[in-house]
């Protein structure tokens, strides 16, 4: 199953002829969104985050990638100090 999700978006980014368009799930709000996550608590856990996207990844059903939208929040500090 997992090579037939890669082949299908190998086969579109090289415009070839397939059985579908592939579906690419984005993430970053959209897992909070959809599982009534307030946005604060997805990006306040990087754990909390994975585990909400999992669970969108299973209401949604078959996607053939996500797009992770993980959030660090050490990554996010501007300060170079």
């Amino acid at each position: 199953m997992m090579t037939d999700r890669f082949n299908r978006i190998k086969r579109a980014v090289n415009l070839e002829n397939q059985d579908r368009i592939p579906v690419v799930l984005e993430y970053s709000s959209f897992a909070s969104n959809i599982t009534r996550t307030p946005i604060c608590e997805f990006i306040g856990s990087p754990a909390k985050a994975t585990e909400i996207m999992i669970q969108a990844y299973k209401m949604i059903g078959e996607a053939d990638a996500i797009n992770y939208g993980s959030f660090f929040p050490y990554g996010l500090n501007s300060d170079t100090r």
